[in-house]
């Protein structure tokens, strides 16, 4: 369906493999048992590999914080709303993974009749903002300790995009 084909797609652009299949049930009289029903992932993510069912415990932290992200993006693309709310969702991911889910992040909130997308992070690497497009406006409310690195990402920020 729609979920398998957006997932499937945005994994393709990164030469890895992945798929969704609804898990449906049936009770004893042949009809639907919802309360059974599941949602199936499985991933490749090396071309050496076979596709194996997800479940956390195989794949690396980053494969299995990549696989939740674009699964859940994947996921806010079959519902309309005026805006989404994604927290903390480049967490354990290494550079490159990280990079990646920001690009689909932007992408799914940019463009004609796209939603708002807030993104909250604790920490978000400068480097992102080569990929931020027109029509993106970024906030940055900093509570706590203030670090050098901080204070080069709000530098980097300021260059590549206007504040509000």
């Amino acid at each position: 369906g729609r979920l398998d084909a957006h997932f499937s797609g945005v994994l393709g652009t990164r030469n890895i493999v992945g798929e969704v299949a609804i898990v449906e049930a049936k009770d004893d009289r042949g009809d639907d048992d919802f309360a059974k029903y599941g949602v199936e992932i499985k991933m490749k993510f090396s071309s050496g590999s076979s596709l194996i069912r997800f479940n956390g415990k195989i794949q690396s932290g980053g494969e299995t914080s990549l696989t939740i992200a674009i699964f859940l993006l994947s996921l806010q693309q079959l519902s309309n709303c005026p805006f989404r709310v994604i927290d903390e969702i480049n967490q354990g991911m290494d550079t490159e993974n990280e990079r990646f889910t920001f690009r689909q992040v932007l992408l799914a909130h940019t463009g004609e009749g796209a939603p708002q997308g807030f993104l909250i992070t604790p920490k978000l690497q400068a480097r992102l903002l080569e990929d931020v497009q027109d029509g993106v406006t970024i906030h940055i409310n900093h509570r706590g300790r203030y670090s050098e690195q901080d204070d080069a990402v709000r530098q980097a920020f300021r260059a590549a995009v206007p504040l509000a």
